[in-house]
């Protein structure tokens, strides 16, 4: 719904930003041709038509290059290009919203053009001819000359045409003209006479010119009030259209944003889904390898307890039979050799009862969560314990299995402060899985012997533990990702992937290394080294 909105929006757009690009490319042109040495002609010619650009926008912007245009035809006298611009603002004032003045200038056009036209009045024509052709300015003035006399009449006569027809302007030059006349005739008297009345028509002209005037000063003054007043409201207008674009703009970045913000807070919604998912399911598999590892050495361990658990029951059930001939010894040697026996099998069976006891404190301690804590653990004999019962459980759950231990441990006393249960588990680990390659390899080998070998050194405060088999070995391609989280090697099913992950990363928080070497088919050495 928001995109169809927003394609929409830019339909509507479109074409008023082609028409406003279209004449912003005009007026960029023509003002670029006013800033050329322009001869004063082409320059209102240009000044005109970039009036009439603002016609259908700013009319009043228009109206400010046509006032420029109109000043300069008026002094340069360029009547032809002042038709041009009477035309154009009466167009502008249209387009703003004034009538009257629009109607003023079509006027002035109608009446420059008959005027450019030759179309005058009888007097005009009159004073035209008397001035080009008498030549007063050139003439001094000659008493009793028939020409200036003929002129004096035809002057007068001029006169009562302009009276008959009411022609204000012209009376009072054809009065001026005689005054004029009469005085470089010599007739003084009649030069004064018409002079006064010149000067009593020029005053009453003056006055009624000063009344139109201020007229026209208030009408000014109304249309422009009334002109500032329309383009305030066309200001308006426009400052509440770009508005509305804005607030139409906002609107649709505000859709996309919110848009966007939904998607982005669904997406966060499933990928913690699948984080949630992901974590249950991990933890639930290292679930699954603590089971499985704590099953194999449950295994080992119930293996391994049968031993001192048949040592207690036959020297139990010989301790009986010593106490049955002990009651029937007549003599006193025998007797003491009886009792002599019978404390023996009592320090046998508790001596197998402490191993079977210390059995099951292992595997308790193993099976317990581990609280993080570091003890002073002898390494030696962590080694040999689980070592052991690592193989018991190997043989628990596959009865056919066997295989050759080679234990060489360090003469030395191994001792680091580590977390037990943590590190217990890596050797439970790697054990398993040397016993597990070496029983794999049997499978497919007839004269194969299996081989698991222990080796402990310790050399510049580090403890050096080393676990190898002679099986299947690690492909070079898989063997830097043996320590990745859930790969292996072991087929589906059997395996979860995280037993080295996580023997690397308990290794790794006691300052140590795990390394691996190995070579396909003939061997694989896991090495752990420990700070002392």
């Amino acid at each position: 719904m928001i995109r169809e909105w927003i394609f929409i929006c830019l339909l509507l757009l479109i074409p008023f930003s082609k028409v406003v690009a279209q004449n912003q490319h005009i007026i960029d042109s023509l003002e670029n041709e006013l800033k050329q040495n322009l001869a004063d002609t082409a320059r209102v010619k240009v000044l005109t038509a970039l009036a009439l650009q603002f016609k259908d926008s700013i009319p009043s912007t228009g109206l400010t290059y046509a006032n420029r245009a109109e000043q300069l035809a008026l002094d340069i006298n360029y009547k032809i290009g002042l038709l041009e611009v009477y035309e154009a603002k009466a167009i502008l004032f249209q387009a703003n919203n004034q009538p009257i003045l629009s109607l003023q200038y079509q006027r002035k056009k109608i009446q420059l053009d008959n005027e450019l036209k030759g179309i005058t009045s009888p007097a005009g024509k009159f004073k035209k001819s008397f001035i080009n052709d008498s030549g007063f300015a050139k003439h001094p003035p000659l008493k009793g000359t028939d020409e200036k006399g003929e002129i004096l009449k035809l002057l007068i006569q001029s006169l009562r045409r302009d009276n008959k027809e009411n022609k204000d302007t012209g009376q009072t030059q054809e009065l001026k003209n005689i005054a004029e006349a009469n005085e470089m005739l010599g007739n003084y008297a009649e030069a004064l006479h018409y002079h006064q009345m010149y000067m009593q028509v020029k005053d009453s002209l003056s006055e009624a010119e000063r009344n139109s005037q201020l007229a026209a000063r208030d009408v000014q003054l109304k249309n422009e009030a009334l002109e500032l007043e329309k383009l305030k409201v066309h200001q308006g207008n426009t400052e509440r259209f770009f508005l509305i674009i804005g607030i139409i703009l906002l609107l649709i970045l505000s859709g996309i944003t919110y848009s966007r913000f939904v998607v982005k807070k669904q997406s966060n919604k499933k990928l913690e889904e699948a984080y949630h998912e992901l974590r249950d399911t991990q933890q639930q598999l290292v679930r699954q390898e603590k089971l499985a590892s704590l099953g194999q050495l449950t295994a080992g361990i119930a293996h391994e307890i049968k031993n001192p658990l048949n040592f207690v029951n036959n020297f139990s059930e010989s301790s009986e039979e010593i106490l049955e001939e002990l009651k029937v010894a007549s003599s006193v040697e025998d007797r003491n050799e009886l009792i002599s026996e019978l404390k023996k099998n009592l320090e046998r069976i508790s001596h197998h009862g402490k191993r079977a006891d210390s059995i099951v404190s292992n595997m308790l301690n193993h099976s317990r969560t581990s609280s993080g804590e570091k003890q002073l653990t002898d390494i030696n004999q962590m080694c040999d314990e689980f070592f052991v019962l690592a193989f018991h459980g190997m043989k628990a759950n596959y009865p056919e299995f066997n295989c050759k231990l080679e234990k060489n441990l360090s003469a030395d006393t191994l001792k680091a402060e580590v977390v037990a249960q943590d590190i217990s588990r890596v050797l439970l680990n790697l054990f398993n899985n040397a016993f597990y390659a070496v029983n794999e390899k049997s499978k497919t080998n007839i004269n194969y012997n299996p081989t698991v070998s222990l080796k402990t050194v310790l050399t510049d405060h580090t403890i050096f533990i080393s676990v190898r088999d002679n099986g299947k070995g690690i492909p070079a391609s898989m063997k830097e990702k043996i320590f990745v989280p859930f790969f292996t090697t072991k087929p589906t099913g059997q395996g979860t992937g995280l037993g080295l992950s996580i023997s690397y990363d308990i290794i790794k928080a006691h300052g140590g290394e795990l390394k691996v070497d190995s070579k396909e088919n003939e061997f694989t050495e896991f090495q752990i080294m420990l700070p002392v």
